[in-house]
C-alpha cells in the first residue's frame, strides 16, 4: 500500500538506465494520491528492454493528478506486458487522466496481452484502458476480459499506434467506452505509415 497525501504515490517502481527491466507481481498493489499521481507498477528502461507480468489486483486513486495501472516505458527497447486472469486493474483520477496499462517504446516492439478485467475511469479528464504505442516499432494488443474507459473527457477502450510499422489488435473481451462530452472508440488501431 503506498498513500501519499501531496505528491506521487507509486505501488511498484523498477529503473534501469542501461539494462533491461523485469517486473513480476501477483500481489494486490494500491496506490493512493491525494495531491499528486497515483500509480500501481512503473518499470522503465530507457536503453533496454521492459516486461511487466502481473496477476494482482492493482487499485491506483488520484484526487487530483492521474491514475495509472502499469506503466511499461522504453525509449530504445521492446515493451511487454501480460495481465493475468487474476490481474483487475482500477485506475481512477479526478482531475487528471485515468489509464489502465500504458505500454510505450520510441524505436521498440510493443505487445499487450490482457486476461483481467480494466477499468480506467477520469471524472475530468480522459480514460485508456489499454493505451499501446511505438515509432518505429510494431504494435501488438490482445485482449481476452473487459476494458472499461469512462472519463468527462475523450474515452478509449483500447489505443494502438505505430508510426511507421504493423498495429494488431484482437479482442474476445468486453470493451467499453463511455465519454460524457467527447468522443468515446471503443478500439482504435491506427498505423500512419
Amino acid at each position: 500500500y503506498a498513500y501519499s497525501p501531496d505528491s506521487d504515490a507509486i505501488g511498484i517502481y523498477a529503473y534501469s538506465n542501461y539494462g533491461g527491466v523485469s517486473v513480476v507481481n501477483s500481489g494486490d498493489i494500491t496506490a493512493y494520491s491525494f495531491g499528486g499521481s497515483a500509480y500501481g507498477i512503473i518499470a522503465i528502461a530507457p536503453f533496454g528492454d521492459v516486461s511487466v507480468n502481473n496477476d494482482g489486483s492493482i487499485i491506483a486513486t488520484a484526487v487530483v493528478g492521474n491514475a495509472l495501472g502499469i506503466g511499461a516505458i522504453s525509449n530504445y527497447g521492446d515493451v511487454s506486458v501480460s495481465n493475468g486472469a487474476n490481474g483487475d486493474i482500477y485506475a481512477t483520477a479526478g482531475g487528471g487522466s485515468a489509464v489502465g496499462i500504458l505500454a510505450q517504446s520510441y524505436t521498440g516492439d510493443v505487445s499487450v496481452v490482457n486476461d483481467g478485467n480494466i477499468v480506467a475511469y477520469s471524472i475530468n479528464n480522459s480514460a485508456i484502458g489499454i493505451n499501446a504505442q511505438s515509432i518505429y516499432g510494431s504494435v501488438s494488443v490482445e485482449n481476452n476480459n473487459l476494458v472499461y474507459a469512462y472519463s468527462a473527457g475523450p474515452a478509449i477502450g483500447i489505443n494502438a499506434y505505430s508510426e511507421f510499422q504493423d498495429v494488431s489488435v484482437y479482442n474476445s473481451g468486453g470493451i467499453s467506452a463511455i465519454s460524457q462530452y467527447f468522443n468515446a472508440v471503443a478500439i482504435n488501431a491506427n498505423s500512419v505509415y
